[in-house]
């Protein structure tokens, strides 16, 4: 089964696959003729990274870049409260030893 697959221009020679429409034949004629229709889609590999997916407009071949995952805010606020949470208790555990030691 054919897929449509929606593109940016990154250079000559190399398109970014922006979205893949699964049926293409839903589609209009101007719709279909601003994109790429395969029929398969190479499988990603599973690094840890993000897959980002590629089309070489030269040799018309699809592939995968895999760039670093960034962080969400959600888990930088998170870190920095477990850090902050530990320098509470590191600042607990200290008051609590100068009041038993001052029995």
């Amino acid at each position: 089964m054919s897929k449509l697959l929606s593109y940016d221009l990154v250079s000559e020679s190399k398109a970014r696959i922006t979205s893949i429409h699964y049926k293409p034949e839903l589609l209009s004629e101007e719709e279909v003729s601003n994109g790429i229709l395969v029929d398969f889609l190479p499988s990603a590999v599973e690094n840890g990274k993000n897959a980002v997916l590629y089309y070489d407009l030269s040799t018309k071949e699809l592939f995968y870049e895999y760039e670093e995952k960034q962080a969400l805010p959600e888990q930088e606020e998170l870190a920095k409260l477990k850090a902050e949470n530990q320098a509470l208790n590191t600042a607990v555990v200290e008051l609590y030893e100068i009041v038993l030691g001052g029995i």
